[in-house]
């Protein structure tokens, strides 16, 4: 499915259910946001993004600890951290490594999502194949699909 039309997706579910939405990313450097900000009324659902690409960012902001950036607990920190700080119902992060070495022991396309709402925080790991653009492509619409999934299910 092409990233606009899960995010018109996302949009019209979220209007229905009177949900907002908020992300942290940074592999995908703003991605997730543009193509959430560009979905029909967003302006009334879409509270915002962080961009943390830097660690400094991720730990003075999202909350993340003293961990590598590229790892289950960084992602669910930095989607808590975004959760409250934008006051969403639903957020959704991403951390991972692109590209074209391997990050604190992860390899390149190691792709680490988590998905916070009021009831918990739900982290996924994943491995992308192909080049940095292709890794970031993927892990954008799997944001979105996952997003999705969440307010369908809320």
């Amino acid at each position: 499915m092409d990233t606009s039309r899960l995010a018109e997706e996302i949009a019209a579910s979220v209007r229905d259910k009177g949900s907002t939405v908020a992300v942290a990313e940074s592999l995908t450097a703003g991605r997730l946001s543009a193509a959430l900000g560009a979905a029909s009324g967003a302006g009334d659902w879409f509270r915002g993004g962080v961009v943390a690409y830097s660690t400094q960012v991720k730990r003075a902001v999202l909350g993340m600890p003293d961990c590598s950036p590229v790892c289950e607990e960084a992602a669910v920190a930095m989607a808590r951290g975004v959760r409250e700080l934008m006051g969403a119902d639903i957020a959704v992060a991403v951390t991972g490594v692109g590209g074209p070495d391997k990050q604190d022991g992860e390899p390149v396309g190691s792709v680490w999502f988590a998905v916070a709402t009021q009831a918990g925080v739900r982290p996924l790991h994943l491995h992308f194949d192909g080049d940095a653009p292709e890794i970031v492509d993927a892990t954008v619409d799997h944001g979105l699909e996952l997003l999705l999934d969440s307010v369908r299910g809320s």
